[in-house]
This record gives structure tokens, C-alpha cells and sequence, in this order.
């Protein structure tokens, strides 16, 4: 049924989603300027940031994100 179709297809990405925005919400405007200025200084995890994006699938670029800002801040 319709339902449990699009749960299947999409329950992890909103999961996702969900766990992301309230790692971000925590994040200080000190965070958050370190976190892009260390994006800016390193080009193979801009790259990386850039081969990862999925306008409609955003559970890799949020995880590898989640677990790079970790060990930056």
C-alpha cells in the first residue's frame, strides 16, 4: 500500500534529516564559522562535500558531515 511505500523509500532520509537539524541547532556561530573555514582550507573535503551532495538523497552528505564536524569543533 501507498503508505508503507513511502515510509520504506523515504523513512530514513527524514530520520536523518531530523538527527542533522538538532546536531545543528546545538552548533554556535563559533562552531559554525570553524566548521566552514576548515571546508575552505581543505580542498579534498570540499571535494568530498561536493561528490557526496544529493539535492533529493541528503542521508550520505548528512552523515559524512556529521562525523567530519565532530572531529573539527
Amino acid at each position: 500500500d501507498y503508505d508503507r511505500l513511502w515510509r520504506k523509500k523515504l523513512e530514513g532520509e527524514l530520520r536523518m534529516g531530523h538527527l542533522a537539524r538538532r546536531f545543528f541547532e546545538k552548533l554556535s556561530d563559533k562552531h559554525i564559522d570553524k566548521i566552514f573555514s576548515f571546508i575552505q582550507k581543505n580542498r579534498k573535503v570540499a571535494k568530498a562535500i561536493e561528490e557526496k551532495f544529493d539535492f533529493d538523497h541528503h542521508s550520505g552528505i548528512i552523515s559524512f558531515g556529521m562525523n567530519l564536524f565532530r572531529k573539527i569543533i
